[in-house]
């Protein structure tokens, strides 16, 4: 069967979830969701389509949201979700994601979560190297088995036995209220102008201006140029600082910085 995954990712678990399901499914493309945002619409002619993307405030991204509202769906016949999250006990993202393709009469046959590493560190620590290998194969096994439930064509949504956002009425105005602070972004005194915050964020948000990255309104609150920045100089008001920086281990600058180019 002819599928496509749509991804977001800002640190690599969902790419890295994204590109561990390609392998196991036949005839299977990955698009980047960020390389669409100036679309108006998109017609998908598949027979298969996947998304996987990271769990925010334990809901789907509004950046996928977005995107997802601009898709025309075309022969479609399976639709799956992957969601990352580093918080293995929360999450409303499945009944959202039913929710709104229901909304465009399609079904969503698979909803899933994946743990991954919590990268969230301006509120949180990432799990150190033994606990995030360990999550890591924890990882790898949850998703053979999505993968046979998806070969399968087999209807199976995880539940979600936990969430302060019950009501998936009430997710759009939390959305809508979460406030991301762009004021709390800062370089310090290591900074040296490399330019990757620049080339790195997947919404174009961020501009050099007198040798120092500045915010320009628009932050998805990926934490890309946080743990990508190589000098660590990039922090979060003050509660980054001397936190570890974490990027999925199989997934590079380049992967994460091309999301947002049109191939060629």
């Amino acid at each position: 069967m002819k599928t496509i995954i749509y991804y977001f990712s800002g640190t690599g678990n969902s790419l890295s979830v994204a590109k561990d399901i390609s392998k196991n499914l036949d005839n299977c493309t990955l698009e980047p969701i960020v390389r669409y945002l100036k679309n108006t619409s998109l017609t998908v002619n598949y027979e298969r389509i996947g998304f996987v993307f990271p769990l925010y405030y334990q809901q789907v991204p509004k950046v996928v949201l977005d995107f997802i509202n601009k898709l025309i769906f075309t022969n479609v016949r399976y639709v799956f979700s992957i969601t990352t999250r580093g918080v293995p006990i929360a999450g409303a993202a499945i009944r959202q994601m039913s929710k709104l393709l229901k909304s465009k009469n399609i079904k969503l046959n698979l909803g899933s979560y994946v743990d991954m590493p919590q990268n969230c560190i301006n509120g949180m620590k990432v799990p150190n190297i033994i606990k995030r290998e360990k999550i890591f194969k924890k990882a790898k096994n949850k998703i053979k088995k999505i993968c046979n439930k998806i070969e399968f064509g087999l209807n199976n949504l995880d539940t979600e036995p936990f969430s302060f956002l019950k009501n998936v009425e009430k997710l759009k105005a939390f959305q809508e209220n979460v406030i991301i602070h762009e004021d709390r972004f800062v370089s310090d005194e290591k900074c040296n102008t490399c330019n990757i915050c620049v080339s790195i964020c997947p919404v174009n948000n961020i501009l050099i201006n007198n040798k120092k990255p500045d915010w320009l309104g628009n932050c998805i609150n990926c934490l890309a140029c946080i743990h990508f920045c190589p000098k660590e100089s990039i922090q979060y008001g003050n509660k980054t600082i001397n936190s570890e920086r974490y990027h999925h281990p199989e997934i590079s600058l380049d992967d994460i910085k091309n999301q947002k180019y049109i191939k060629t």
